[in-house]
C-alpha cells in the first residue's frame, strides 16, 4: 500500500512544476499543496531545499519582494529569475495575479492604464540615489509639517526621501513598481530606523495592496507627472481608500519640465502631459475634491542623471500640495 504524501512532498511536487520564467508566491504554493494558511511553512520547506530539480528560487513573497535564497541570498535569487527571463516591464511573470491583488475591475481597466519603469539596474547604482539630493523646498514643508504616525510612501525608487520622512514619522511603507530600486533602498537605511521601515512592490495603476482607512499619510514625489488622466484618477482614488480620516496626502507634482538627452535630443516620457503650475493646481484641485488643500511653488534647476535610462538633462518648475482628507469622509 503506497503511503500518503506528506505537506512537504506535495509543496515540492508543486514548486517542481513552475516553469522557467514564471514564478509562484509562498502562498500560493501552500495553497495548491492543499493547506493555504501554511505560507510559513512552504519558506520553511524552501529554505532546506537543494534538490536542483526543484527550483525554489521562483517562489517569492506576497508583497512582490524575492525573499530568501539558501544558495546564495537575495542577489542570487533575483540574478537566477533574471537570468530566466521572470522580471518583464510590470514586475516579475507570475502564474497568477496574486502578487498584485488584482480585482476584476482591475482586469477590465488593465490595458487603460499606465505605467512607466526605467529598467535600471539600481543594485550597480551605488549608495547614493541617481536622482540627487532632496529638493530643499521639499526638505522644507516636511520638517515644518513635522509628519507623524504611520505613512505610505508611492513610487519611492531607490529612497532619494526615504531618510527625510522616517525622522519624524512612525512607520514607513516604501513602494514601488521595481524591486531592485527596493531592495537598494532597504540596503541603506540606517540602523536606527530599520524597524519602522517597510517595502511592497506594486504598481501605482492598479489596486495598492494596502488596507483601506490605515495610513496617517501619503507622501509622492517626483513622479505623477508622467501619468495620464484616467490613472491619476485612480491613483487619487486609492490613496482615498487607503488614507484615514484627517490623513494627509502630499505631493510632488513637476511642471514646465524640460528634459533631453546627452546627446541632444528631446525626451519625452509617453502618455505624459505637459502642465503649467495653474494647470497642475486645477487638475489637483479636482482630483481631490472635498480635501482641505495647500501649495507652495518651486522649481528645479538644470539637472543631468547619468545613470538614468536613457541619461538625460533635466528642470522644472514644480508644486507640492498638501491635502487633508475630511474626517467625514
Amino acid at each position: 500500500m503506497t503511503s500518503m504524501k506528506t505537506f512537504a512532498d506535495k509543496v515540492r511536487n508543486v514548486v517542481r512544476k513552475i516553469p522557467k520564467g514564471k514564478s509562484m508566491t509562498y502562498k500560493e504554493v501552500a495553497a495548491r499543496a492543499g493547506n493555504p494558511k501554511a505560507a510559513r511553512a512552504v519558506g520553511a520547506i524552501m529554505l532546506t531545499n537543494y534538490d536542483e530539480s526543484i527550483p525554489c528560487h521562483r517562489v517569492i513573497r506576497s508583497d512582490g519582494s524575492l525573499g530568501s535564497y539558501n544558495r546564495g541570498g537575495t542577489l542570487r535569487k533575483q540574478a537566477m529569475l533574471k537570468s530566466e527571463g521572470a522580471f518583464a516591464a510590470s514586475g516579475l511573470n507570475k502564474i497568477s495575479d496574486e502578487v498584485s491583488h488584482t480585482t476584476p475591475e482591475d482586469s477590465r481597466h488593465k490595458k487603460r492604464l499606465h505605467h512607466h519603469i526605467e529598467h535600471i539596474d539600481y543594485l550597480k547604482t551605488g549608495r547614493r540615489s541617481i536622482w540627487g539630493l532632496e529638493d530643499p523646498k521639499t526638505v522644507e514643508v516636511i520638517n515644518t509639517l513635522r509628519v507623524k504616525g504611520a505613512w505610505l510612501h508611492l513610487t519611492a525608487g531607490d529612497g532619494r526621501c526615504n531618510a527625510l520622512l522616517l525622522r519624524t514619522v512612525n512607520s514607513l511603507i516604501a513602494s514601488d513598481i521595481d524591486p531592485n530600486a527596493l531592495e537598494k533602498s532597504l540596503r541603506n537605511i540606517s540602523r536606527k530606523y530599520k524597524r519602522k521601515f517597510t517595502t511592497k512592490v506594486f504598481d501605482v495603476a492598479r489596486r495598492f495592496p494596502i488596507v483601506a482607512n490605515s495610513m496617517d499619510g501619503v507622501f509622492c514625489v517626483g513622479t505623477l507627472h508622467i501619468f495620464p488622466l484616467r490613472t491619476l484618477k485612480h491613483i487619487a482614488s486609492e490613496i482615498d481608500r487607503v488614507l484615514k480620516p484627517n490623513g494627509t496626502a502630499l505631493i510632488d507634482f513637476a511642471t514646465d519640465i524640460k528634459r533631453d538627452r546627452f546627446d541632444g535630443k528631446p525626451y519625452v516620457i509617453p502618455g505624459e502631459k505637459a502642465y503649467t503650475n495653474q494647470s497642475a493646481e486645477r487638475m489637483l484641485n479636482r482630483l481631490f475634491r472635498g480635501y482641505a488643500t495647500r501649495f507652495w511653488r518651486s522649481r528645479i534647476p538644470r539637472e543631468s542623471y547619468s545613470k538614468a535610462n536613457p541619461p538625460y538633462h533635466y528642470e522644472s518648475k514644480f508644486l507640492i500640495m498638501r491635502a487633508i482628507k475630511s474626517h467625514q469622509k
